[in-house]
């Protein structure tokens, strides 16, 4: 749900901008083409990065028209379920990282993009980006990647001064080889300012089970929840930071939370790239307190989205030459340089315009290095069908250790039964 604040005030000026270079040439399109103008529909939610340049498109390709439907991320998703159900599909539609594995679960809703031409850009894009969206066989692929998001670590380097802690990035980086240094830092900064090292533990596990060859399903699409001790290492280091007061208990996106940020009530969170908006809306006047560094393990992902064809999509030819064209490296990169969306082309990684980016809020951190670095060593985790009910069951059984209700052991195994009883298995 995080890239729901990924639409920035930029963002906005740059559709605006796009849209208003258009509007001559929108008249004369029917005229420049050819042929048989085509309309195809576009489903997508709110802030997604590929949506300013639909104009652009249909001002290049004069045959190929975009009525573009945007929806609230809830909404959207399940207008999407109801018309895969119905039949009365976009030719386009977009599916965000959460739930991604609760709509490709059943590839027979969705057009094999292969069999339309894709193998010859699926070498363009991050190899876990495009093999989330493909069938575990490799046979089928039914989404490009929109755009990646990265992870690293946001602290408050005025805070890690009073603890006695370093504050450059570089440094503080070397305080954490893995997640058990970090808790290490973490009780040494606590003990120093008695303010909480994390905003919560839940994102903590989230970070940690991230960055994990296996998560909730096996290869088969077996759950393995239960007994997959990368689950519980990520587990393990939520209680840590719990028994050891590290977390300010504080439910991402709620008010609270964002009041905490504004507040400075915790000394770092875990960061994807989009989480930088959100820090200087939430802290205006911190520019320069705030840093980022790498994360223990150096990569990381939280966020990303794909767009997909579904197999009943009208015009499926039009569908993917507008895919092609919208998420292409370079319109990616253009992207980036615009409003700061992580793309998912690798081939971009070494533009000077990523090599080079800095944020000025952020002491002038390398953003453009930090973040495409942790999306190289990621793995393709298996997903599985209930993988976002499964994943709300595990951050509520950490919540209820953070509030005092469950001991570690009474939580773990309440949220086993929890998943039990929800999923069947």
């Amino acid at each position: 749900m995080s890239k729901l604040l990924r639409l920035t005030g930029l963002l906005v000026a740059t559709a605006l901008a796009v849209l208003a270079a258009s509007a001559v040439a929108s008249s004369h399109r029917a005229a420049a083409c050819a042929g048989t103008q085509t309309t195809i529909s576009l489903w997508d939610f709110s802030g997604e990065s590929e949506l300013p340049y639909v104009p652009a498109f249909e001002k290049t390709h004069p045959c190929i028209k975009v009525k573009v439907t945007v929806r609230d991320y809830n909404t959207h998703h399940q207008a999407l379920l109801t018309a895969l159900a119905s039949g009365s599909v976009p030719d386009v539609a977009g599916i965000e990282i959460f739930n991604v594995s609760k709509f490709l679960s059943n590839p027979s809703n969705f057009t094999n993009l292969y069999d339309l031409g894709a193998r010859s850009i699926q070498k363009e894009y991050l190899p876990w980006m495009w093999q989330t969206a493909s069938t575990p066989d490799g046979k089928k692929a039914m989404g490009v990647p929109v755009a990646a998001a990265g992870l690293a670590l946001a602290y408050r380097a005025d805070y890690f001064r009073k603890a006695g802690l370093p504050t450059r990035r570089d440094a503080v980086a070397k305080l954490w080889s893995n997640w058990r240094g970090f808790i290490a830092a973490g009780r040494k900064f606590t003990a120093k300012t008695g303010i909480p090292f994390v905003d919560s533990a839940g994102l903590l596990y989230d970070a940690v089970l991230g960055q994990a060859p296996r998560q909730y399903y096996d290869k088969n699409g077996n759950p393995i929840y239960a007994t997959n001790p990368y689950v519980r290492n990520a587990w393990n280091i939520a209680v840590a930071a719990i028994q050891n007061h590290l977390s300010a208990k504080l439910v991402q996106f709620t008010n609270e939370w964002t009041t905490g940020i504004g507040k400075g009530a915790f000394g770092s969170l875990t960061a994807p790239s989009w989480m930088q908006s959100v820090i200087k809306q939430a802290a205006p006047k911190d520019a320069g307190k705030w840093d980022i560094a790498p994360l223990p393990g150096v990569y990381g992902n939280i966020g990303g989205s794909w767009l997909t064809i579904p197999a009943k999509a009208s015009h499926p030819k039009e569908a993917y030459e507008f895919i092609r064209w919208i998420l292409s490296p370079t319109l990616q990169l253009t992207v980036f340089k615009k409003a700061g969306a992580l793309p998912a082309t690798p081939g971009v990684y070494g533009s000077p315009a990523i090599q080079n980016a800095k944020a000025a809020y952020f002491r002038f951190a390398p953003i453009g290095k930090i973040y495409t670095s942790s999306l190289k060593g990621l793995h393709a985790a298996p997903l599985g069908k209930d993988q976002l009910a499964i994943e709300n069951e595990f951050l509520a059984g950490i919540a209820r250790m953070e509030e005092g209700k469950e001991t570690p052991a009474q939580a773990w195994e309440s949220t086993l039964k929890r998943i039990k009883l929800q999923i069947g298995s």
